[in-house]
């Protein structure tokens, strides 16, 4: 394939883009994203090959991780497809595969996640005769990278599609880690970035007002996927932790062993986590 990975490079071998640049990639990407929510499947899950190139069937999830997982979906709803993303990394957590530094600390977290999914799940339109949800094609790893370009920015091609999946709308054209600013993911608090604005206003530009609206209504689920950083330490970790919080409306001067302690209550009778703080004691 011609062209090379946009590695946050400018045109013509500048060394960084800057926001002028990057209207060039946001542009380009918004064609894609309107070009992708016209082929619409019926279920949330991985790819196999059907029939036909242009007919490919949903499958389970294909796990990027290198860890135990069991397979899991197709799912036909937002909810359980949210549901198993939690479900599958407390029962990792539970069996020792994620987080060993902090384990009690972590599963808390996925705990929290998962008593805020009705906030991320599809909600029916108002008036809506439609009772099913449509699922649309991500790329599961799209920092940037994924994407070609030509010398002056323009968008070629996309590479790397191997763990691609067919997820709810809200996820697929909503704010990704190519549009954020991985600073600002590390830095205890949540919001969109100038990145995510901009490529809302090219959607919108272009006739796309839904998508649009997908793209600079909040961060939930880019946090909610993000997650937390099995190679931090609990003190740098509790920063991402912190930015969950916000994105979901939790107060910003919560004191993290208050909360520590109302959750351990909360899930008092939660026998994965009393597995956990048996195993591991209740850690940092």
């Amino acid at each position: 394939m011609p062209g090379k990975t946009w590695n946050q490079e400018g045109p013509r071998g500048k060394r960084f883009a800057d926001e002028k640049d990057r209207e060039r990639i946001w542009n380009g990407l918004a064609d894609i994203l309107i070009e992708l929510e016209r082929h619409p499947f019926s279920a949330a899950g991985s790819l196999l090959p059907g029939h036909s190139p242009s007919e490919p069937i949903v499958s389970a999830i294909a796990s990027e991780r290198f860890l135990v997982l069991s397979p899991s979906g197709p799912f036909n709803t937002s909810m359980d497809y949210y549901t198993s993303f939690v479900e599958q990394n407390m029962a990792l957590i539970s069996d020792g595969q994620l987080f060993a530094l902090f384990p009690v600390n972590a599963y808390l977290v996925f705990a929290y996640l998962k008593s805020q999914l009705q906030t991320l799940a599809a909600k029916p339109k108002h008036n809506s005769l439609e009772v099913t949800e449509q699922f649309y094609l991500k790329h599961v790893d799209d920092k940037g990278d994924h994407l070609m370009v030509d010398d002056e920015l323009n968008i070629i091609g996309i590479i790397d599609w191997q763990m691609a999946r067919a997820v709810p709308a809200d996820e697929a054209f909503g704010p990704s880690l190519a549009t954020a600013e991985m600073a600002g993911i590390y830095n205890g608090m949540s919001s969109l970035t100038v990145h995510d604005l901009a490529l809302a206003r090219f959607l919108k530009a272009k006739g796309a007002a839904g998508l649009a609206d997908l793209m600079s209504t909040n961060e939930r689920l880019r946090r909610f996927f993000f997650g937390l950083d099995v190679d931090l330490p609990w003190e740098e970790t509790l920063l991402l932790v912190r930015g969950i919080w916000a994105a979901f409306g939790v107060d910003k001067d919560t004191e993290s062993r208050t909360w520590k302690i109302d959750m351990l209550e909360k899930h008092s009778q939660d026998e994965r986590l009393k597995h956990i703080l048996d195993r591991f004691g209740a850690g940092p």
